[in-house]
């Protein structure tokens, strides 16, 4: 009998996100979920030391791209056995998968000093997901014209002010469809207009729609930390999953 299934598609571990606060980690599984190179990604959390610590590491290719980290066999294998592994937590699993990324004498190094006013700016952003403050706004609060803001954040946190909103609110919307909830949910509680606005801005970053990530097969094994339920949890309040 002649096999007729795309071999690219054919899956025998269920892939496998971790979820903690500010971060993702997506382990898949052969070649692909939806497309022949889907791969597993980490997405670390901007405005954090880990990003400068690879810099360090790897080799240059283009504005804010790098490749050929020197211990790449070492990650792979300790992402694949994450992915394998039973009974463990998104905190070990994060643990492990982050000790090979970085190597320990970098761990606590500062590479960047961040200023406080990206920071404050960021902070705000990530506690206004239903009232977001215009740009103007937010210059004012930290003093600064918003041509310089928007200059001085995309050059700290590697992204300009919208596209950290939209990245952020695509998390939050993330960890409540881990819970449970459904697309339509997870958009208007992460401050969306609709399920159709969190699924285009849910494929710009991550290159797939939520309901191919959550609701087709293979079906995704989530690991969520406390730290990433303590951050929706607030959000919930009153809205038990349907």
């Amino acid at each position: 009998m002649t096999n007729k299934n795309n071999p690219s598609t054919q899956c025998h571990k269920a892939p496998r996100m971790l979820l903690r606060a500010r971060e993702v980690i997506f382990l898949g599984t052969c070649r692909s979920r939806q497309e022949v190179y889907r791969t597993t990604q980490e997405l670390l959390p901007p405005l954090s030391q880990a990003y400068p610590a690879l810099a360090s590491l790897m080799a240059p290719v283009g504005d804010g791209i790098y490749c050929h980290h020197p211990h790449e066999a070492k990650v792979i294998a300790t992402m694949t056995d994450v992915r394998n592994k039973g009974g463990i937590t998104a905190g070990t699993a994060s643990a492990m998968i982050r000790a090979s990324l970085i190597p320990e004498h970098l761990q606590n190094l500062t590479f960047r000093e961040f200023d406080p006013r990206v920071l404050a700016v960021a902070r705000r952003i990530r506690t206004s997901l239903h009232d977001a403050p215009a740009l103007s706004d937010l210059a004012r609060e930290v003093r600064l014209s918003e041509s310089r803001l928007e200059k001085l954040f995309k050059e700290q946190a590697g992204l300009p002010i919208t596209q950290y909103r939209v990245r952020y609110r695509v998390f939050i919307s993330t960890i409540i469809m881990a819970l449970g909830y459904s697309v339509t949910e997870a958009a208007l509680l992460g401050g969306f207009a609709n399920s159709a606005h969190l699924s285009r801005c849910y494929r710009q970053v991550n290159g797939l729609t939520p309901s191919s990530t959550f609701l087709h097969p293979p079906c995704l094994d989530a690991l969520l930390d406390d730290s990433a339920i303590e951050l929706v949890a607030p959000l919930l309040e009153g809205h038990a999953v349907s």
